[in-house]
């Protein structure tokens, strides 16, 4: 459960760097698209105050967004579940009970090895 919350936790840190993207994109152009409406024949010019990186002439804007990944990947995430003091017989087990974690009540008197899954097989016919 640790490994499947963790899995998720990534998931929804790349969706929300992305969102966060995608919403700076839309900021940078915002003004590029202002510069048109005022009417001037001028090309817009790069400002002295903006920070370039140099290599193509355009700003540097995805540096103001946090690496969420990287944060979530170096976190422990650890599963706790609650509420399993409400025990249930191993016969009292009912189709409704499917993909839910219950508590069962019960004593192991026997265990036996993993078999392990068919690989190869042979059948014929009588």
């Amino acid at each position: 459960m640790d490994v499947a919350i963790k899995d998720a936790m990534e998931d929804l840190a790349e969706k929300r760097m992305n969102e966060m993207r995608v919403q700076q994109q839309r900021q940078q152009r915002a003004p590029s698209s202002a510069r048109v409406r005022d009417g001037s024949s001028l090309p817009p010019l790069p400002s002295s105050d903006i920070d370039y990186d140099g290599t193509n002439g355009a700003p540097q804007v995805l540096a103001d967004i946090p690496d969420l990944v990287r944060e979530v990947q170096s976190r422990i995430y650890r599963a706790r579940p609650f509420g399993l003091d409400n025990t249930i017989n191993l016969r009292e087990l009912n189709p409704g009970d499917m993909d839910k974690l219950v508590s069962v009540k019960g004593l192991v008197i026997r265990t036996t090895p993993v078999i392990p899954d068919m690989k190869d097989a042979f059948f014929r016919c009588s």
